[in-house]
């Protein structure tokens, strides 16, 4: 939690407008050093690969359409429909990670966009991956918002860069929602979990744990830590 209250410091809290879009990742920086990038318009960019057996990556996501409008007044100003969220997105993820992440096992970066914000937390020792993603709905969404957003195309897009993948489960516990795959990336097999969550009427968390097959205990642990409710689909 550490690494967060930092970032707390060093660029506030960080709160966009509704939308989701494409983001890019950011350079690892060490845990209390961490810059954000915001990223005003992006093209949308295959997402997540080990490096060198990992590398974090990006949901596919649709663009928001601007409508056509009339002649802007003398001084324009954009004014927001929609009420503020209850809480920072830092804060959120804060909350989110405990005081598991910021080890100094673990390296933090943070992007935001006008539609999202995205921390990613890298192991070199394990070489796996933690990733929180917070979709902005700042107007409000409903589930059939987030079944549209995660269908095949997405899992196509964020696993583009693997030799191989395949969705190996998916279980519910309440709103929340685990899809477990397996995938290979340069002849090694990691096991990746990830949990779609409704956290408030603004906010759609999407967190991944990407570990190779030799790590699945540490996956283990710290999917109970982070996801008690629904650690995995053979938990239940």
């Amino acid at each position: 939690m550490c690494g967060l209250l930092t970032l707390l410091l060093v660029f506030g809290g960080f709160i966009s407008v509704f939308g989701i879009s494409s983001a890019v990742v950011m350079p690892v920086e060490p845990i209390g050093s961490v810059e954000v990038t915001v990223v005003q318009a992006l093209e949308m960019t295959p997402t997540f690969t080990p490096t060198p057996a990992r590398r974090v990556g990006r949901v596919l996501a649709p663009t928001l359409t601007p409508s056509p409008t009339a002649l802007p007044p003398a001084n324009p100003q954009i004014v927001s429909i929609c009420a503020p969220p209850d809480q920072s997105d830092l804060q959120v993820a804060a909350a989110f990670e405990g005081n598991l992440l910021p080890s100094p096992a673990w390296m933090l970066s943070a992007t935001s966009t006008e539609s999202m914000t995205r921390f990613t937390w890298n192991n070199s020792a394990y070489g796996s991956v933690a990733m929180l993603e917070l979709l902005h709905y700042d107007c409000g969404y409903t589930d059939d918002d987030i079944d549209a957003f995660y269908n095949e195309g997405v899992w196509d897009t964020l696993f583009a860069s693997y030799e191989s993948w395949e969705e190996t489960g998916v279980c519910l516990v309440g709103r929340l929602r685990l899809h477990e795959f397996a995938a290979t990336y340069a002849g090694s097999n990691y096991t990746i979990r990830y949990w779609i969550d409704p956290i408030s009427d603004q906010r759609v968390a999407a967190f991944m744990l990407v570990y190779p097959e030799w790590g699945l205990d540490e996956l283990d642990v710290i999917a109970g830590q982070l996801r008690p409710d629904l650690p995995s689909c053979a938990s239940l």
